[in-house]
């Protein structure tokens, strides 16, 4: 959205944008190359090289492979065709910051790099800047009124970001009016809504897949026959139809079913306890084995899941304990590969290419590889996909990954695609999904 144009070389290798001119950030400063620059070389600094984001774009010397070329231009060379990288810059999360503004806070109070300040302010050049921010309360938000895309209305000069822990009381302040809208309610409160004064429930199919992941550090599930057995002891129906009330439907693969290269075809389960017992003798644990299921207390269809899954393990002699984690314990555990044995999880992958997930969840030795997965020949195939311009050779290794993924060596038990779901008063209109579930206020308005 902040570019005016961008091409990428005959080769593959290079990516060059040129910046719309008079954008503004929301501290009065104009968006420029160096703003790019700078903020890749500050996570480099923060975080190193093999941050996600320089990951995805295959920057691994910000100094060498970013050049300025004038004022609002600049490009990155990849040492190989990297087709994933345009679609790369669309990620919300490889935004553009206004270096000018960081750098004056800077060095404050051992804040080295800004991020103490940026943590409750920050400054960008989206829609709304912050007012105010109230750790465990809201986020303020006004409209920025130096915006430079016009197709905004901006209705709503002010956004409140409440943070309200029970999906119930959620539910309850959209249907008084109190609030115009409510996230993540559960399917019993979605239907609930339907056909009530004065509200709305709107519905996407959405990129999110919710399943079953192991720590594939630890026996048992650094075993995949033990993995490949415990997906022939879940009952999918019975998730979909009394979880979810219906309303999702089944995951199939590790790209979602909205994405490119998706393929369903390698999911081949069903509830079938024989053969689980069959996979878990073969696997050396024909007595079973005890162990844990963690899930968030944030959402109360993962603990309804959790119940079901403890129940139908127990006909193939696995004994689950189930243990709630508060969000902050749940998500400190994933970078360090530290869950005790299963963990239900649910994510998307922001950015619409069928190997993003793959790099995102599967890729060997990533941060956000939580489960500590590794498959020598999904490693190679992905490093593929990431180096070639060939659409129809990155197609058939995706298609090999799924096939290894969920059937020869599954990595997660799938459960569902639960989609993105809103409950919003009924005089609101233009709401626009983006696909890290969230909804872009400034395009909204009230009838």
């Amino acid at each position: 959205m902040l570019a005016e144009s961008y091409s990428l070389s005959d080769d593959g290798r290079t990516l060059t944008i040129k910046l719309r001119e008079g954008v503004m950030s929301h501290a009065g400063n104009e968006l420029v190359a160096d703003d790019f620059i700078w903020e890749r070389n500050r996570q480099t600094r923060i975080i190193g090289v093999e941050n996600w984001q320089n990951n995805g774009m295959a920057i691994t010397d910000p100094d060498s492979q970013i050049k300025k070329i004038d004022k609002y231009t600049f490009s990155i060379t990849t040492d190989k065709p990297n087709p994933i990288l345009p679609a790369m810059m669309t990620h919300m999360a490889n935004h553009m910051i206004d270096s000018v503004e960081y750098q004056q806070h800077e060095g404050q109070a051992g804040d080295p790099d800004g991020t103490n300040w940026s943590n409750t302010l920050g400054s960008g050049h989206g829609p709304y800047k912050v007012e105010s921010f109230t750790a465990g309360d809201n986020i303020t938000f006004t409209a920025h009124d130096q915006y430079w895309d016009s197709r905004y209305p901006m209705y709503f000069q002010k956004v409140i970001v409440k943070e309200v822990p029970k999906s119930a009381n959620r539910m309850a302040l959209v249907l008084s009016g109190d609030a115009d809208a409510a996230t993540y309610l559960t399917p019993k409160e979605l239907q609930s809504l339907d056909g009530k004064s004065g509200v709305k429930v709107m519905h996407w199919k959405s990129n999110l897949i919710s399943r079953i992941e192991f720590n594939c550090t630890k026996p048992p599930f650094d075993n995949p026959l033990v993995r490949k057995a415990l997906n022939f002891a879940v009952p999918y129906d019975q998730i979909l139809s009394t979880v979810y009330l219906s309303a999702a439907t089944q995951a199939k693969s590790v790209i979602p079913s909205t994405y490119p290269s998706c393929n369903g075809s390698y999911w081949r389960y069903r509830l079938d306890y024989d053969k689980a017992r069959e996979l878990l003798a073969e696997a050396g644990y024909s007595e079973g084995f005890e162990t844990t299921l963690e899930i968030m207390t944030d959402y109360p269809q993962d603990e309804q899941i959790a119940i079901i899954i403890k129940d139908s393990f127990k006909n193939i002699g696995v004994d689950v304990s189930i243990e709630k984690l508060q969000s902050a314990d749940y998500w400190s555990k994933g970078p360090k590969k530290s869950f005790k044995g299963m963990y239900i999880f649910s994510d998307m992958p922001g950015v619409v290419d069928g190997g993003f997930s793959i790099k995102l969840w599967l890729q060997s030795g990533v941060d956000s590889n939580f489960s500590g997965y590794s498959n020598a020949e999904l490693d190679k195939l992905y490093k593929e996909t990431t180096e070639t311009a060939d659409p129809a050779l990155r197609d058939r290794n995706f298609q090999r990954i799924q096939e290894i993924v969920v059937w020869e060596d599954p990595a997660w038990i799938l459960l569902s695609e639960p989609g993105y779901h809103i409950a919003v008063r009924d005089d609101i209109y233009d709401l626009f999904w983006q696909s890290l579930q969230e909804i872009r206020w400034g395009m909204a308005y009230r009838k």
